[in-house]
């Protein structure tokens, strides 16, 4: 790795290699001073461009049986794990840390953040930084999980992996970020220097995807976990640097074909970007213009000043289904009352509603 790296005869030796510098890095992101213009700093037009976007999971398969065995690590944090001897003494300060859950949502990963421990192992699993575009394994993104997915371990792991970061936006992608990123730059304030993120250049989204694992095919799921019963079998050191050799060698196989990808990749966002636009035009043409101004302002005001009401947020009704079967209900026998009486055997509300019924299931 080191000679891969160009470090096997740097003239300031092997002991100056610097974290996270023999992890192959996602050419397609962005690098100031490598990929984007001079004058990126300035363009805010185009500030999607200059974005990192970063996905955070874990990955419970990924465990390591407590055996009693001792071994030398030979790639202390040159790569994709985090630096092991400050990552446990971070843990051992905030194990006990109490984490709330104000989300309605019942989430798996805060649920059992601290209950997640299978009897004879010491690792429950890892969790991984990737990039969100590319899926390359970010460099110090990497670390074992002793239970759950405790917010002290993930903050660790996460500005590990954004170590000298210098754009002004940063996304990061968590199935648990409503929750996670609440009091993140608080928490962030008892690391390290160089791990505190300059909050007075960047500003750090916190988003949720749509989906999860399940949005990946079968093909994927065993790929991300072939490993896992050698590796649970390994002494640490030994399988931190064989988990950093497979990632080692994932990232390489998604430079290789890098250039093919994106270029299939343009060709379909090319295709697709012309079939919405007609479609979102036809779609756009059954309002009133006056209608559709009122409602792209509305977007418009909100884009600037988030503060105020999402415009996308639906307004809940107070009216259920069961109220308008009521009130047909009560409509059906004043009619019955005065005489006036259906030539159907189903009333017309029983009618409307078995309708409903059909469309939901097809």
């Amino acid at each position: 790795m080191l000679k891969r790296a160009g470090r096997a005869h740097d003239p300031s030796g092997i002991q100056a290699t610097r974290q996270g510098q023999l992890a192959i890095e996602c050419p397609a992101c962005p690098h100031p001073d490598r990929n984007l213009p001079l004058d990126w700093e300035s363009a805010m037009r185009d500030a999607w461009r200059y974005t990192l976007f970063l996905v955070i999971d874990a990955n419970f398969k990924l465990k390591s049986k407590s055996r009693g065995l001792e071994d030398v690590e030979l790639n202390p944090s040159w790569s994709y794990f985090v630096n092991d001897a400050g990552y446990k003494a971070h843990l051992l300060k905030h194990f006990d840390q109490l984490e709330i859950n104000t989300c309605r949502n019942e989430h798996d990963a805060i649920l059992r953040a601290t209950t997640r421990h299978t009897p004879g192992y010491n690792v429950s699993g890892v969790a991984l930084v990737i990039c969100a575009r590319h899926a390359f394994v970010r460099g110090n993104g990497a670390g074992d999980l002793e239970k759950g997915e405790q917010y002290c371990l993930i903050d660790y792991i996460v500005l590990s992996a954004l170590l000298a970061f210098q754009l002004r936006l940063l996304v990061l992608s968590y199935d648990i970020a409503c929750q996670w990123s609440k009091n993140l730059i608080k928490r962030s304030a008892e690391y390290p220097a160089e791990m505190q993120p300059d909050t007075s250049r960047t500003l750090i989204k916190c988003v949720v995807p749509r989906w999860h694992i399940e949005g990946h095919d079968q093909f994927c799921k065993t790929l991300s976990n072939q490993m896992t019963a050698s590796i649970r079998e390994m002494a640490p050191s030994t399988r931190r640097e064989a988990l950093n050799d497979h990632w080692s060698g994932w990232n390489f196989r998604k430079l290789v074909k890098l250039r093919s990808s994106l270029l299939q990749r343009l060709k379909d966002a090319c295709t697709n970007s012309i079939c919405q636009t007609d479609i979102f035009a036809q779609f756009n043409a059954t309002f009133r213009p006056a209608v559709v101004a009122c409602w792209g302002k509305m977007v418009e005001d909100w884009e600037r000043d988030k503060r105020g009401k999402c415009p996308y947020e639906e307004t809940p009704s107070a009216l259920t289904i069961h109220d308008v079967q009521l009130e047909l209900a009560k409509e059906e026998m004043e009619a019955s009352k005065s005489g006036r009486t259906s030539i159907h055997q189903t009333s017309a509300s029983k009618f409307l509603l078995h309708g409903l019924n059909l469309e939901e299931k097809q």
